[in-house]
């Protein structure tokens, strides 16, 4: 369990929340004077244990006052903290990048597997009576095994969440498990604590590995009629690469 721990400032704005409810509470409770004389224990009571105790207790000096005992917390409007809406990468853009880092892992140099695929590749085999885990949408262990460790993420080498630019010079090739592991630590954070190892390949490093891309392409080609929109937009990403790679 991750303990939390709060910021005075933090602290400082629940007061100020506490003694916004308090007022409110007064306007509503038929202009009581006896309430301003609470709020000093309120505001104590939030800073020792936190503003679910200082609502309980403002709840109890409202039933002492003849109030209902309950407490609605008025709107308080504050700043906007939500992240800003990630810029999206077109299916071509996210293709050149798959084959520009030639479908390796960044971080850890294993190869990595096209999603699309093997989800067209579940579909051909449990056609013919198999039962596989090829894929599944949240790419769970027990269901997309391959997925949940080698799945391809497009992996931002300085964090979206810091400001790192969505475009191709800021995205490397991962595999799922180092995305997950990287999160949103600096890049050389994420080296000194998971140092790539090198593999000792006795005829070298792949050249020719594309993450199952043409085995997607082949069957998608052959099934048009039966594709999802999402696979369209892969399949005319993928033949505008092939056409532009000669």
């Amino acid at each position: 369990m991750r303990a939390v721990f709060h910021s005075r400032s933090r602290c400082k704005t629940q007061r100020e929340e506490i003694t916004t409810w308090a007022k409110h509470a007064l306007t509503s409770n038929n202009g009581s004077i006896a309430l301003l004389f609470q709020s000093t224990s309120l505001v104590a009571t939030v800073a020792i244990l936190g503003r679910s105790a200082a609502r309980a207790r403002l709840g109890m000096i409202l039933c002492g006052l003849g109030g209902c005992g309950r407490v609605n917390r008025p709107h308080l409007p504050g700043p906007d903290k939500r992240m800003p809406a990630r810029p999206t990468l077109s299916h071509r853009q996210q293709v050149e990048v798959f084959f520009r880092d030639r479908w390796l892992c960044h971080w850890c140099g294993r190869p990595v597997v096209f999603p699309p695929a093997l989800n067209m590749l579940q579909d051909f085999v449990r056609a013919e009576g198999h039962v596989v885990a090829y894929f599944h949408p949240r790419w769970s262990r027990r269901d997309a095994p391959l997925l949940d460790h080698l799945g391809v993420v497009l992996d931002h080498v300085e964090a979206f969440a810091k400001g790192g630019a969505t475009d191709a010079s800021n995205l490397v090739v991962a595999c799922c498990k180092c995305n997950s592991l990287k999160s949103a630590a600096a890049a050389a954070t994420h080296a000194a604590k998971h140092p790539k190892r090198q593999i000792k390949a006795r005829y070298g490093e792949p050249t020719a590995w594309d993450g199952l891309a043409a085995v997607f392409a082949t069957l998608a080609r052959a099934r048009p009629n039966t594709l999802a929109p999402s696979e369209r937009r892969w399949l005319s990403a993928l033949e505008d690469y092939y056409e532009s790679a000669g």
